[in-house]
């Protein structure tokens, strides 16, 4: 994670650190959910960058959207809120 957001702040030096720890927590996720996929639906997607790049704005866009309390990955539970076996949709 560290590599990344060196990355990210060295292309983007108007972000401040809020901004590139949550840019980089976006990636991370990004990176884990491709590394999932086979060598084939990878290329797949990287022959189509600008509908990767369309589609991953909209996603990111509905997700800050929604109302309600942040999801904190790293405890598997919405911040503040408490653990549950099924989600609410």
């Amino acid at each position: 994670m560290h590599d990344i957001l060196e990355v990210l702040a060295r292309h983007n030096p108007g972000l401040s650190k809020t901004a590139l720890k949550a840019t980089g927590k976006v990636m991370a996720a990004i990176s884990a959910a491709t590394a999932q996929l086979t060598t084939e639906q990878q290329r797949k997607i990287v022959s189509h960058e600008d509908k990767l790049a369309e589609a991953l704005g909209a996603v990111v866009a509905d997700i800050a959207s929604r109302d309600g309390p942040p999801l904190d990955r790293s405890e598997g539970r919405a911040a503040g809120g408490s653990q549950s076996g099924s989600r609410a949709q």
